[in-house]
């Protein structure tokens, strides 16, 4: 098992170092089967003094005049919410550009915000970061292999396993968070 970018996964799929992954949108590469897992809100992130309310999303004009701690291209996230402004005539104002890892740290340093999937906050509490979902921004979450080969029996099973557990439960993964679901209500894609 690994954690990685998404276009470190496909690298890793292509160069058949592995036999299954989990990539988000946009993402086009016809040498993989790619089947839609989940769809995410995005939320702005924020160091524990800022004013930003789970309960009150924010726009992209908003995220517009906050200096950006944004991970560099061609990452999925940053794309989705580059193309989001550029439809309404905006661009980021990045003050940071990183790589994924040490993101938390740095808006926790109050050194900027950053737009994230809203998984981000599962695994980032411990920083008491304050977020808002950000309306209209979704990313979404797919199970990818190689189209040319067969999956192994392993890689079958940790696909149906997450396929069941996602059907079974809609509270996954974030949205037991019931102050962001209540923020979310009217907002889905």
């Amino acid at each position: 098992m690994r954690e990685a970018t998404s276009i470190d996964i496909r690298n890793g799929l292509l160069g058949r170092e592995l036999d299954l992954g989990i990539l988000s949108t946009p993402l086009i590469e016809p040498q993989l089967a790619l089947h839609p897992l989940i769809e995410e809100p995005m939320v702005l992130v924020g160091p524990p003094n800022c004013d930003l309310d789970p309960t009150r999303p924010v726009t992209t004009t908003e995220i517009a005049a906050l200096p950006l701690i944004l991970a560099r291209r061609p990452n999925s996230t940053r794309i989705i919410l580059e193309h989001a402004m550029e439809s309404v005539g905006l661009t980021p104002n990045i003050v940071i550009e990183i790589d994924t890892a040490p993101i938390g740290d740095l808006i926790r340093r109050e050194l900027g915000y950053s737009v994230l999937p809203s998984c981000f906050l599962a695994s980032h509490r411990h920083h008491q970061l304050r977020y808002a979902p950000v309306r209209g921004l979704w990313i979404g979450w797919m199970i990818g292999s190689l189209r040319n080969l067969p999956m192994t029996p392993a890689a079958q099973r940790m696909t149906d396993m997450m396929l069941a557990m996602i059907a079974e439960d809609s509270d996954w993964p974030l949205w037991t968070d019931e102050t962001l679901r209540q923020g979310l209500r009217g907002l889905s894609p």
